[in-house]
């Protein structure tokens, strides 16, 4: 019964619609495969399949039969009696749910509506304000304390959290947005789309960035936000997802939520889960909680990025307390000792550097002394050579004149002898 599966034209206009809007060929093969037990199971083309809930949306509430809701619920039944998996068929409905939410036809499965829950041995924590507080309480890292808030208050996986880059938040953090406008791009399908954080995770952020910045840290445009611990400052490495995964294993160890042997109920998805959960019991539609997931949802996610991104960043900013540690004034203690100490240090940074700066003037002051002097006695002691240059040329003389002198003498006296001889003669 499962394996009966209608043969598609894929040139239909409307698949074609619904597969352009999809960018990763992973992605686009599942929902394939999904749609052609769909319309085995409906009996419809793609095209007839839109018309009748077109037509269903256009009738008075009275007379409505809610076509899609029945059918969608309907296929999960069709699913399960072929003996597939919980886990196989929710996902399988979520497919076709991409496909009607790309011609803008929406569906709530609530209430008695909504699926059954994939049971699972290993459920995932859920993550509330009071069990991150006391996360952010047991983690001494600035880096891991902004990971961790926000995750929480964006509802990014890690791999899209890994790949940002300081541009993606440089303009936001300098006008103190809040919430504060993400624009990402998310790895695993290649989907643009942007999400927020909320005053909690600014905070955490600028805290982060000015530490960084005090180790010497000049980030780029370009730089990865999230750099690994013992990071070079002339050479930026990535945080990865699996040191995202080993920190929050460790983390959990750390605060008692697992021990060795067990396994690791507060992996990063579940802050993914978490703040989905918290978004969808506090009203916010499912099409704009996935749209800020970064899930495919066709031709509305341009009316969220444009016509409707204020209605969705209100939407987000009256949900902000729920997802803020105390009620939505952040972990303002705490924040505000890590602020004062990012200061203090800072200070005594800057008078470091200018009490560096002064012993090195100093030090050139010194040195061009230094220089001067050894000039003048140079000066001094050519003076000195010239002078006793002079004074041994000047004892030569004298000693010419005196050697001059003797030998005048001398024949003075030869002659006087000789005067004298003479007169005796006579």
């Amino acid at each position: 019964m499962y394996e009966k599966q209608a043969d598609l034209d894929w040139t239909e206009p409307a698949l074609q619609r619904w597969m352009s809007s999809i960018s990763k060929e992973s992605t686009r093969r599942g929902y394939k495969t999904c749609f052609r037990r769909y319309a085995a199971f409906t009996g419809l083309s793609a095209g007839q399949l839109i018309d009748e809930a077109i037509e269903d949306s256009k009738l008075d509430v009275r007379e409505k039969k809610d076509v899609v809701k029945t059918r969608l619920l309907g296929f999960y039944e069709y699913l399960k009696s072929a003996g597939l998996g919980s886990h196989y068929c929710n996902t399988s409905v979520q497919s076709i749910r991409s496909f009607y939410q790309t011609f803008s036809i929406g569906v709530r499965l609530k209430g008695r509506s909504k699926l059954p829950r994939v049971k699972s041995e290993h459920k995932r924590l859920m993550i509330t304000p009071e069990i991150l507080k006391k996360l952010l309480d047991s983690t001494k890292s600035l880096r891991d304390r902004a990971i961790l808030t926000v995750l929480f208050q964006s509802g990014m996986d890690v791999a899209t959290l890994c790949s940002l880059r300081f541009c993606d938040v440089a303009q936001g953090l300098s006008e103190d947005q809040s919430p504060m406008k993400i624009e990402v791009q998310r790895p695993k399908t290649g989907t643009d789309y942007y999400t927020f954080i909320g005053r909690d995770g600014v905070e955490a952020l600028k805290i982060y960035l000015n530490d960084l910045k005090a180790k010497g840290f000049n980030l780029e445009d370009k730089s990865p936000l999230f750099l690994k611990e013992g990071s070079q400052t002339n050479k930026f490495e990535r945080m990865t997802p699996n040191l995202v995964q080993f920190a929050f294993r460790e983390l959990a160890k750390r605060t008692g939520f697992m021990t060795d042997e067990d396994r690791n109920v507060m992996s990063p998805h579940s802050f993914r889960e978490s703040f989905s959960s918290i978004l969808l019991n506090n009203n916010v539609p499912d099409s704009i909680v996935d749209f800020l997931l970064g899930h495919e949802i066709g031709t509305m996610a341009q009316a969220y990025k444009k016509t409707d991104y204020d209605k969705v960043r209100e939407m987000y900013a009256q949900t902000e307390p729920k997802l803020s540690v105390g009620n939505g004034n952040g972990n303002r203690t705490k924040i505000e000792e890590l602020k004062e100490s990012i200061i203090q240090v800072q200070k005594d940074s800057l008078a470091y550097k200018t009490a560096s700066e002064i012993l090195t003037k100093k030090t050139i002051e010194m040195e061009n002394r230094i220089v001067l002097l050894g000039e003048e006695a140079h000066k001094m002691e050519e003076q000195k050579r010239v002078e006793i240059e002079g004074l041994q040329k000047r004892v030569a003389e004298l000693e010419q004149q005196v050697k001059s002198w003797k030998q005048l003498s001398a024949d003075l006296e030869q002659i006087r002898q000789y005067v004298q001889a003479r007169k005796t003669a006579e």
